[in-house]
């Protein structure tokens, strides 16, 4: 039996309440998708400004122990009150314009509500650690003229022993001896290397 060319059917109702509230659910579906997402973003930029924030926190509060650590200290915390803060805040702004968006269609939970209450008080906080760092600063700085100067007075202490005594070696004629005077002479030259490395040292320091 072969098929006809044509073929006509009566006229079909076709009910759309099903189709639209399909449509309605699917279209909810993809906003809940995309507002986690979201919220998963926003709790990511949040968790990674506090941690920049503890970093700059605990950069500033680290106590130097050297020259070194202290001007590399001073050099980091003074681009981080400027470069370092602003862009920070920038970005604290932006988390905030996103925070009040969210809070009219997502319901935090406590931690989140704890981190976003968090990054909005760093500004704040940040300042008194600032504060903390200028007093470390100068600590180290006493503390490092001070040893400085210690070691200047027992360097010229030895420099001063060590004149003495090779003015004694001018009085050494016991060929007996001569032994004794070797072990002398090379005992005298390490101390006066050790003097040499103590004056590159105090002349680093201080420049």
């Amino acid at each position: 039996m072969s098929l006809p060319m044509l073929a006509h059917f009566p006229m079909v109702r076709l009910d759309c309440e099903d189709l639209k509230q399909g449509l309605v659910d699917k279209a909810r579906s993809f906003a809940n998708k995309l507002l986690v997402k979201l919220v998963r973003n926003h709790r990511r930029e949040n968790e990674m400004i506090c941690h920049e924030f503890n970093t700059i926190k605990e950069r500033a509060l680290k106590i130097p122990e050297t020259t070194e650590e202290m001007m590399a200290s001073v050099e980091y915390i003074d681009k981080a009150k400027t470069v370092g803060i602003q862009q920070l805040n920038e970005r604290i702004r932006e988390c905030k314009q996103r925070m009040n968006y969210l809070l009219d269609v997502y319901l935090f939970d406590q931690d989140d509500l704890t981190l976003n209450a968090t990054v909005l008080l760093w500004p704040v906080h940040i300042n008194p650690i600032f504060d903390e760092n200028d007093d470390i600063i100068e600590m180290a700085k006493r503390k490092g003229e001070n040893e400085l100067l210690a070691k200047r007075e027992k360097l010229m202490l030895e420099i001063e022993k060590q004149t003495r005594r090779m003015q004694e070696f001018t009085e050494y004629s016991d060929l007996d001896r001569m032994q004794q005077y070797v072990t002398d002479m090379r005992a005298l030259q390490k101390r006066i290397q050790d003097a040499d490395e103590m004056v590159a040292f105090i002349n680093k320091e201080e420049g």
